[in-house]
């Protein structure tokens, strides 16, 4: 937290150098004294996901959509704003992903049964 103060005469709003003087222009002993207090909050990075199941099915099949919108870690350890929706029942896959400044820096939209070879389907070296 940051602070800034200033003292003025309280009489003619002369600027003092500290409360025990008397203003030299007024000989008052009146003080006014002003304090700025400045407090920087962090940055508040809001993220939702959530997901929809269907009970019904077995275990592997329950889960039926799956959504994020919110902030994460880049690769190179900046924030970046991502977006993702993967809807089974609509066959639908869609991520973006903008940088801190808000460039997009990928995106993809698909099938999400072409969506292979990506993320924990990629090909194990």
């Amino acid at each position: 937290m940051m602070s800034s103060e200033k003292i003025l005469c309280g009489n003619c709003d002369a600027i003092l150098k500290n409360m025990t003087l008397y203003c030299k222009f007024c000989n008052s002993s009146l003080k006014n004294v002003i304090i700025d207090f400045v407090e920087q909050l962090p940055e508040i990075k809001d993220t939702i996901e959530g997901k929809t199941i269907n009970p019904s099915l077995r275990s592997k099949d329950k889960l039926r959509e799956k959504f994020f919108d919110g902030v994460s870690e880049s690769a190179n350890g900046d924030s970046a704003q991502k977006i993702q929706i993967i809807n089974r029942d609509r066959d639908y896959y869609f991520e973006e992903i903008k940088n801190s400044k808000g460039i997009i820096i990928h995106t993809c939209e698909e099938k999400l049964s072409q969506h292979k070879g990506h993320g924990s389907d990629k090909l194990k070296k």
